[in-house]
């Protein structure tokens, strides 16, 4: 959105969040160390110790609660103005509806709906964008604030987290992959000693894709007159954050650096993935087969433990890969009968763009030809060098 305003030449707020930000940044550059990291997790885990409690007995907790997560991330809670940019990070498609506040989303946690380590990315930028940095009584949702806003123009890509999450919890339920239809949620529970999940059923009846496209696609075209610029979503087991068990780690986006300094980049690049599983239950496989992916998140836990080992919690099998790839083909199938709706709305293939950069997208224009591809590096040279992180 920011940049087709800026190539019309319309001024658009973003909202903007202060130094370190919201979610707060581990890795940075330059001369930063693991200290800066440790110290961020430290901050993360001390503000979430009290709403956590909360949500850990299925409790809603008061909003005074969240106070000391945004001190302690020192995020700016309201933008300077009322921000054009409407999109919070983590927000799944019935969010953009359900959620005005931060015991909305709170009220979702305490479900079970969505997951409580999402709180200090989101929390935050629902107080500064939906509240306008004001309490709960002043939010307003996503698409509320967006017909307010009499609109020229909406661009809309939601969706593409309720398809992203098995790709960074390591596992496939109704919590980090949205069902169709409207239903009782399956979960899981994390048990970090036997690193196993134990399943559980959410109490209520939770929105599925599907009712909550048709409700927010009808409502925006029955209270604004804009255009719709509607994205697809992209299939999410290409993003480069996904490693294969049995190949090498390969290239990074950033450098990994010990409390004493010393920087294992390179070693950690370099380290083959393991495949074999850890304790497989009697009669189970022992190894994952070819094919098997593993986030990044989960392969640095692994490179720097003692049990470099993935349990089948941790990993996402071709599988449960391909039961991603057809719910995601579902989900644009929803999105195109949406666009094929009214005349109103564009569809834009983002799905189509993610595929061609796969293969590689040559970038034209003055100096040596560089080839764009969807490695984390961003661009790849003859050497696989020069990359910049995108």
């Amino acid at each position: 959105p920011q940049l087709l305003a800026d190539a019309a030449d319309i001024d658009f707020e973003t909202p903007s969040v202060g130094n370190p930000g919201a979610p707060p940044c581990l890795f940075r550059g330059g001369r930063a160390t693991a200290w800066h990291a440790l110290g961020q997790a430290c901050k993360v885990a001390l503000g979430m110790a009290l709403p956590g409690a909360f949500l850990a007995g299925g409790w809603v907790p008061p909003e005074s609660t969240l106070l000391p997560l945004n001190w302690l991330l020192g995020s700016r809670e309201a933008n300077p103005r009322p921000a054009d940019n409407l999109g919070v990070p983590g927000f799944e498609l019935r969010h953009l509806e359900g959620i005005a506040n931060t015991n909305d989303l709170m009220a979702e946690m305490a479900t079970r709906a969505t997951f409580m380590g999402q709180m200090p990315i989101i929390a935050p930028v629902v107080k500064a964008v939906l509240q306008q940095g004001g309490s709960c009584q002043e939010g307003k949702s996503a698409v509320t604030r967006a017909v307010e806003a009499n609109p020229d123009l909406i661009t809309l890509w939601a969706g593409s987290n309720d398809a992203l999450e098995p790709a960074l919890m390591g596992h496939v339920d109704d919590q980090t992959l949205t069902p169709l239809e409207d239903k009782r949620w399956t979960y899981h529970a994390y048990n970090p000693l036997s690193g196993t999940r134990t399943p559980y059923e959410t109490e209520k009846v939770i929105p599925g894709f599907r009712s909550s496209l048709e409700s927010l696609v009808k409502r925006l075209l029955e209270q604004t007159n804009a255009e719709i610029l509607m994205m697809n979503l992209p299939d999410v087991t290409l993003i480069p954050y996904l490693r294969e068990v049995g190949q090498p780690v390969g290239r990074l986006p950033f450098r990994v650096v010990t409390l004493g300094g010393k920087d294992i980049t390179e070693a950690l690049e370099n380290w083959k993935i393991p495949d074999e599983v850890r304790s497989p239950a009697a009669g189970a496989r022992s190894h994952f087969p070819p094919g098997t992916k593993v986030g990044l998140g989960f392969v640095l836990a692994k490179f720097a433990s003692k049990e470099p080992r993935f349990t089948e919690d941790e990993v996402l099998d071709p599988d449960e890969l391909e039961t991603i790839r057809e719910r995601t083909s579902q989900f644009n199938q929803l999105i195109a009968q949406a666009a094929n709706s009214s005349e109103r709305i564009h569809l834009v293939d983002v799905a189509g763009l993610l595929e061609r950069s796969r293969q590689g997208v040559s970038l034209r224009g003055q100096g040596p030809e560089d080839t764009v591809i969807n490695n984390f590096a961003g661009v790849r040279n003859q050497a696989n060098q020069d990359g910049y992180f995108s």
